[in-house]
């Protein structure tokens, strides 16, 4: 089926994309604060969840790779109900 969408520089972008664009700017704006919080929290090390648990094991990881990491368990929580 066409759908019509508008002409950018590399191409068309549909309403699918434009939406699928605007979600990840929300997640990846969520893991940065997630990110910052826990590497200013002093009670880290108490914690149990993933994201603590990568960032004792791997402390010089960057905020990329943590990003992805969470994305990752996002993407793979993902189920249908």
């Amino acid at each position: 089926m066409y759908r019509p969408g508008f002409a950018t520089p590399l191409g068309f972008s549909y309403k699918e994309e434009r939406e699928m664009r605007d979600h990840l700017r929300i997640l990846n704006a969520f893991s940065r604060d997630v990110i910052q919080s826990r590497r200013n929290d002093s009670g880290m090390r108490k914690r149990g969840d993933i994201l603590s648990l990568f960032l004792q094991a791997e402390s010089d990881m960057s905020d990329t790779k943590l990003r992805d990491v969470i994305m990752s368990f996002f993407i793979a929580g993902r189920g249908e109900h």
